[in-house]
């Protein structure tokens, strides 16, 4: 999903705001430091658009689930040294300042007037079952799990696919949803405001999901939110057709192929329910 929404709020007095939804996947640095998170791209979107002295940012995050977290700009191919995050041109500065423009260019170019209205909202608790499937396998996916926390991460990789897990994530997945109960429940939402709606979900929504969303609302602009509300996470919610590629947030779902479209189902019904009262 490459489409970015800008809704902005022009006031008399004070500095407009433009409240941004984009999909980022919080990504990680790179190189000897690969395992630091960072969401250095944001931070410097803000910054570019602040700059302008005209507008405060508010971002709001889309369905980046699928998202590689190691994606790089050209000039990002070499490892990050010390002085990173001191240098102008590189990397996440430069995504950011990218991104920024394209909000300005919409802001200039590309805006409309949409109807206001007053705010209503949807919560609903949303239940899916929990993939129970392989659970006869936890006694294998412990043997590999203590190898990894033993520091033998190469023997416990090799003894998990040896033992017909996808990964040594999937045998820690198969651990952590055999302790679950039968089903898991949490909250979703939708807000409407005239012309413009939010959706929003706790979990890593693929970007397939956003723009079912996105097409399906009846609003003439919708944000679509993940992870939000993270006190009650709901994990990653591949679609059925990431299910039949597999992968890393397959392998790690909690709950089985068909969940993120009947999630989004579900939020579209919050969405219809909004626009019949709007």
């Amino acid at each position: 999903d490459e489409e970015m929404q800008v809704l902005r709020f022009k006031r008399v007095t004070k500095k407009d705001i433009l409240m941004v939804n984009w999909q980022s996947h919080p990504h990680r640095t790179g190189g000897f430091r690969k395992f630091d998170l960072s969401s250095d791209v944001i931070e410097h979107f803000r910054k570019t658009v602040e700059a302008s002295n005209k507008y405060l940012f508010a971002y709001y995050q889309g369905c980046s689930g699928n998202l590689n977290t190691n994606s790089r700009l050209a000039s990002e191919n070499t490892y990050r040294t010390p002085d990173y995050y001191d240098t102008d041109n590189k990397g996440y500065k430069t995504h950011g300042r990218c991104l920024g423009q394209t909000c300005f260019d919409i802001v200039e170019n590309n805006m409309r007037r949409v109807k206001t209205g007053k705010i209503r909202t949807v919560e609903k608790v949303f239940e899916g079952p929990v993939n129970h499937s392989w659970d006869h396998k936890v006694d294998d996916a412990k043997k590999a799990v203590e190898l990894w926390e033993a520091g033998q991460s190469l023997e416990a990789k090799a003894l998990a696919l040896e033992l017909g897990f996808n990964s040594i994530y999937h045998a820690l997945a198969v651990i952590r949803r055999a302790d679950m109960p039968a089903t898991f429940s949490y909250k979703i939402y939708a807000a409407s405001f005239g012309d413009f709606a939010f959706v929003a979900s706790p979990n890593e929504l693929y970007d397939t999901t956003g723009i079912y969303l996105k097409n399906s609302s009846p609003f003439e602009m919708t944000f679509v939110c993940g992870y939000t509300n993270g006190t009650n996470y709901g994990g990653y919610l591949p679609t059925i057709k990431a299910f039949a590629h597999g992968g890393y947030g397959c392998d790690t779902c909690r709950f089985g192929a068909g969940i993120a479209e009947n999630m989004a189902d579900t939020l579209i019904d919050c969405l219809v329910r909004l626009y019949q009262n709007k």
